[in-house]
């Protein structure tokens, strides 16, 4: 993530003691920042599209109505208000979407839904709040029974890890997973490494047995070693933390606790032996992918007879699937559906402003006054799947580079009803989210997933593919990899500029430096079954590569 932080006290959950990621002054960090990182300021913030909070009754019905799948949000309930900006500095931090909710629900009805856990034995970072106002955050999970219930800790199958992993195997888990962590950022002939380094973006995917994935992209606030170790010390703890309990779950409202849990997991580990600011920060999102049952509806004695047949058929040949995840920060996470031919942003909203980077809506790590994690935007989703669906994760070194406006594109490119009109500042707010999220869902669909018209005739030579194995258009791996190469694209005009003008500020043109440049991740999964006999015989093969190499020049 590109964070410049030169004033971590700019937004409610921050610090205020004067100290910033790095452990310095708020002033001299603002200065090093520039000095060092010659994009922090490079550019001027833009105005960017911002959503207004739900205040009538009928936007709060469509609340509800959405939350009963994919996410509690709708596009209207991410941005901070402003009564919930100086509520959160009231209630010591307490997530926005839980004061939004307790303005329009009734709790005590949620009181006969409370489950109760075993404690663990680290601290709760959503201690602050009663088990009511906590369970507000996955109160829309349905109790969806997982297709088998698991009494033992489930062995993995595999790990897949970045952004650099030389054990794992290009070929093998292609079918399924697959991810790449890079830098686009410049190599300035001034120095002897690229801007940013070490990448501070890390991923790890866990293929466990009976077919479930666990998945996780962690994008460390800022640069240097102290965000790098925040970023894996939270990977480690959340794929950790969620396969050592899978064995207490049993349907999807119980994944919804273990997934909050796993952040409070995370941030101890991030803090871990360390001075209170001396750790560092890290965005985060992860999530579980599972094989679940069919949902029941009530019908007649006949009809569910053939249910039943169905359901065991169904049962059998894992047809019904859910992404549950959890996210604090701006990483996102997206799903396809080859039926439909259309792509979700199942985090929409979560980043409404591309142009500041010094906020990044919430993080693990000290943040907050107390030394604990900035909680504003911590937001837990599900999404109902089918084999085939696509399913990606997103950090924002990636998804910013899709934003029309980051592009260069004026609200004229996007939309024929604005066809006169150059200023992204002239379109209502909403309107301009719209035409934005419409602009990267098609992106999305069209040409990095789908793989657009010329896929199929020129192949990227980024990375290498095998001569043995020809990758299908849609694969995980042609997606990442089409997705990254989108990417370096992009940034590629800004980056041989600064690179030929290493004393000199990127000008604030879009249109002829498009794209942004950072620390960017790309994880892709395919929801199915995995064959465990094709990866166990393709392991044994001698020309191993690594999957996450990053790019050179």
């Amino acid at each position: 993530m590109e964070d410049p932080a030169s004033n971590p006290s700019s937004h409610p959950g921050s610090p205020s003691l004067g100290v910033s990621e790095n452990g310095l002054s708020n002033s001299h960090d603002s200065a090093k920042m520039e000095a060092e990182n010659p994009l922090a300021s490079s550019r001027q913030p833009v105005r960017s599209a911002t959503t207004t909070p739900i205040e009538n009754k009928s936007e709060v019905n469509h609340v509800k109505q959405h939350a009963s799948e994919s996410s509690l949000f709708s596009s209207g309930t991410h941005v901070m208000p402003s009564w919930a900006a100086q509520m959160n500095q009231e209630h010591n931090n307490t997530p926005y979407i839980i004061l939004q909710l307790q303005r329009t629900m009734d709790i005590k009805k949620l009181e006969k839904k409370s489950r109760k856990y075993k404690q663990d034995d680290f601290p709760d970072i959503f201690g602050n709040l009663d088990n009511e106002s906590r369970n507000l955050l996955f109160w829309h999970f349905p109790p969806i029974k997982f297709a088998k219930k698991h009494k033992k800790k489930l062995q993995i199958f595999d790990t897949v890890t970045g952004p650099y992993d030389p054990k794992f195997v290009d070929e093998i888990y292609t079918p399924w997973v697959f991810g790449r962590a890079i830098s686009t950022y410049p190599h300035l002939p001034t120095k002897d490494s690229r801007d940013g380094d070490p990448i501070c973006d890390s991923y790890c995917i866990q293929l466990l047995e009976e077919n479930i994935t666990i998945t996780v992209v962690a994008d460390g606030c800022n640069w240097g070693p102290r965000p790098m170790a925040a970023s894996n010390a939270a990977k480690a703890a959340f794929t950790d933390y969620l396969r050592n309990h899978i064995p207490d779950m049993s349907d999807l409202r119980d994944v919804g606790h273990y997934l909050l849990q796993a952040l409070s997991a995370c941030h101890s580990k991030i803090v871990e032996g360390k001075d209170q600011w001396e750790a560092g920060t890290t965005t985060l999102l992860g999530g579980m992918l599972i094989p679940v049952k069919p949902l029941k509806d009530k019908d007649s004695k006949d009809k569910k007879e053939k249910k039943d047949k169905k359901e065991k058929k169904d049962k059998k040949e894992l047809t019904h699937w859910v992404w549950a995840f959890v996210s604090i920060g701006d990483c996102k996470s997206y799903h396809y559906s080859p039926s439909s031919k259309k792509v979700e942003d199942l985090t929409e909203g979560n980043r409404q402003n591309v142009f500041d980077a010094k906020d990044c809506g919430g993080r693990l790590g000290p943040q907050a006054e107390d030394g604990g994690p900035d909680l504003r935007n911590v937001s837990v989703h599900y999404k109902m799947c089918e084999p085939g669906d696509i399913v990606l994760i997103l950090s924002d070194g990636v998804h910013d580079n899709l934003d029309p406006q980051t592009l260069g594109k004026t609200p004229a490119d996007v939309s024929s009803e604005y066809n006169s009109v150059q200023d992204w500042g002239l379109v209502p707010a909403d309107t301009a989210q719209t035409l934005k999220t419409d602009y990267m869902l098609k992106l999305l669909s069209d040409d990095l997933i789908c793989g657009g018209k010329e896929e199929a005739k020129l192949r990227t030579k980024v990375f290498s593919v095998s001569s043995q194995m020809e990758e299908p258009l849609m694969s995980p791996g042609s997606i990442t990899t089409r997705i990254i190469q989108f990417c370096l694209n992009m940034t590629g005009k800004g980056r041989e500029w600064m690179e030929q003008n290493p004393q000199d500020k990127l000008p604030n043109d879009y249109a002829k430096y498009p794209g942004k440049m950072d620390h960017a991740t790309c994880v892709t999964m395919r929801v199915g079954k995995f064959d465990t006999h094709l990866a166990n015989s393709s392991s044994k093969k001698s020309d191993l590569r690594s999957s996450t190499r990053n790019i050179k020049d």
